[in-house]
């Protein structure tokens, strides 16, 4: 199955735009666990699709859908943020023939949200189906060590916490943070993620600093220092001697 093409407006079933927010062929850890009935949920949409010879998006699968089948929200948006699935948010009318979309343009879901595997996304759905791992290993210092403490971010309460001591607590209209928090998180706090911020052709590198300068402002306790990873396409996080 060829990539969906991208466009600017609001497009049909046919022509829905991938949100690709890393390459996929760089390396990513483990493929986290409650995915798995999810994945197996959007290979078997896309399968109905080729089946019925209708286009992918026809077949496109609610964000419900792959909640109920055991999905978590910060799970989806890993898979979104390595380009294993596209978002879109469904704005089909009562008197379209077909169902038509629009790109999400980010990583937080409302109730429109729909997801489509993309190519790598099949290879990755397929391997997990095989039950083989997708794991590349990492630069020897890039996880944190079992026996070194390290953030966390509580999904719920919207808090990131460091030694015990809550070092930011954020509205829910602050998404990039969140975005970024959770990828983090998902990540067991390796010391660098790749860039999570949605790409599009205005995209800059002013724009993951702008992010990364939010990521240290307004700190409660700056226990935690973010900064970029010399590429313009990184963030690593570092703790701070507290005064």
């Amino acid at each position: 199955m060829s990539a969906p093409k991208k466009r600017k407006a609001t497009g049909s079933a046919k022509e829905s735009t991938a949100i690709r927010l890393t390459d996929p062929a760089v390396a990513v850890d483990c493929v986290p666990s409650s995915l798995g009935p999810a994945l197996s949920v959007l290979l078997q949409a896309l399968n109905d699709a080729e089946w019925a010879q209708k286009s992918a998006g026809e077949f496109a699968v609610e964000l419900r859908a792959c909640e109920a089948a055991g999905a978590l929200t910060v799970g989806l948006r890993w898979l979104v943020s390595h380009g294993y699935a596209e978002h879109l948010i469904e704005v089909t009318s009562r008197t379209a023939k077909c169902r038509q979309f629009r790109p999400a343009g980010s990583l937080a879901f409302d109730p429109r949200s729909c997801l489509i595997l993309t190519p790598a996304g099949v290879e990755l759905a397929r391997s997990q189906a095989q039950g083989v791992v997708v794991e590349a290993p990492r630069p020897p210092d890039s996880p944190p060590q079992s026996n070194v403490e390290i953030p966390h971010w509580d999904q719920r309460a919207r808090e990131l916490s460091f030694h015990g001591e809550l070092v930011k607590r954020l509205n829910a209209l602050a998404w990039i943070q969140i975005a970024i928090f959770e990828i983090f998180e998902l990540e067991r706090w390796a010391r660098r993620i790749d860039d999570p911020l949605p790409y599009s052709k205005e995209k800059s590198k002013g724009r993951l600093h702008d992010a990364i300068v939010r990521l240290n402002r307004g700190q409660r306790r700056p226990l935690i220092r973010f900064h970029g990873d010399g590429t313009g396409q990184g963030i690593i996080w570092e703790p701070v001697n507290p005064a």
